[in-house]
């Protein structure tokens, strides 16, 4: 009876200890239009991002509407 408390309580333990881990993402989105002085799209654009932290770079360009990226999955 005392080693399957112990055994539950071990488990109610790391469910809990790796709850938090789940709320964490390494990952973003970015949306975005290049545009003109005027307003007007920007087509071709190239655009970069870079990571402040780690300085990694990725690079696109827009499409021929300006918007970036030019085909979201979202």
């Amino acid at each position: 009876m005392v080693r399957a408390r112990n055994l539950w309580l071990l488990g109610f333990a790391a469910i809990l200890a790796a709850g938090p881990s789940f709320g964490q993402d390494v990952r973003a989105t970015i949306l975005g239009r290049g545009t003109d002085a005027s307003g007007a799209a920007v087509p071709k654009a190239r655009v970069e991002v870079i990571n402040q932290a780690t300085r990694v770079a990725a690079a696109g360009s827009t499409n021929d509407q300006g918007k970036y990226p030019p085909n979201p999955s979202s």
